[in-house]
């Protein structure tokens, strides 16, 4: 489930179901909002939200299987290409770059993969991590956290990564 707010909009919960479906529910009124946002082949089970250069709102979704799709939440319109990460896809996260949104993907093998969302392409998958997640910085930078399976994470952003540990 994910709560969003698209620029100048209302809020919109987003939420998975067992056969792959993601529904939009207006957040004040419980109201089903446009239909269904996308279908997967299987449970859909992660979404990760990204606000455009353009000011519009991507949702990405995800099986654990590693299928994910990005739509614009107002228009429920794909944006880019399916990413197929190829494995167990237990985290995903998106980040805005000059070049474009990137997908984050951590893997059951403990590799994050970094994905063209307008391509579907990889572009790097030379991150470690069974977990990912990114946060806007006050700066307008990203800080990007993997973990690890004994609970160290790294955390990315401007200036170069830091290790915490457990």
């Amino acid at each position: 489930m994910l709560l969003v707010t698209p620029p100048g909009g209302n809020s919109v919960i987003l939420s998975g179901d067992e056969h792959g479906t993601v529904h939009r529910w207006d957040a004040a009124t419980g109201d089903p909002v446009g239909g269904k946002l996308c279908e997967l082949d299987s449970m859909a089970m992660l979404l990760t939200s990204l606000v455009l250069e353009d000011g519009r709102l991507l949702v990405a979704c995800g099986t654990a299987y590693g299928e994910i799709r990005c739509f614009d939440v107002a228009t429920g319109e794909p944006v880019g290409r399916s990413i197929n990460t190829g494995n167990g896809t237990p985290a995903i996260a998106a980040i805005s770059t000059p070049e474009g949104p990137l997908l984050l993907a951590s893997s059951d093998d403990g590799i994050v993969q970094q994905w063209d969302v307008n391509t579907g392409e990889i572009i790097d998958d030379s991150l470690e991590g069974v977990s990912v997640a990114t946060a806007m910085l006050s700066d307008g930078s990203y800080a990007l956290a993997t973990g690890q399976q004994n609970g160290d994470i790294n955390i990315l952003r401007t200036g170069g990564p830091r290790r915490v540990s457990a």
